[in-house]
């Protein structure tokens, strides 16, 4: 298991490549929205990496976090993957769906990266 501060590494470099995927999107977004669109699934990953990445982060600069808070950040993401992995979302919005399924890989890879 990663320490707090090779953790908060682990993340800023997450972090860091997912803004760039989304600054591609935004720049291909602008020159030809509809290809842009076409070839956006990826994107929802960069997504879901962004905002889970911004949100352990916060918590894992906080002064009191620790080692420990890292061992329960990796539970909190394994029991999201577990969640969505047995309950997946069932929206009659496809985004939203590919939404849910990002959010589910990002929490899964995660714990599987930091935790081991």
């Amino acid at each position: 298991m990663m320490n707090k501060q090779q953790a908060i590494d682990h993340l800023t470099n997450m972090r860091d490549a997912a803004s760039a995927g989304l600054e591609r999107f935004r720049k291909n977004l602008h020159e030809s929205p509809l290809y842009a669109m076409e070839w956006s699934e990826r994107h929802f990953r960069d997504a879901a990496l962004l905002a889970i990445s911004e949100d352990a982060l916060a918590m894992l600069r906080d002064v009191d976090a620790t080692d420990e808070s890292v061992d329960r950040m990796v539970n909190h993401f394994t029991r999201q993957a577990f969640h969505a992995a047995r309950y997946p979302s069932r929206s009659t919005s496809a985004t939203s769906n590919l939404a849910a399924q990002a959010k589910a890989e990002v929490y899964a890879e995660l714990a599987e990266s930091i935790g081991r």
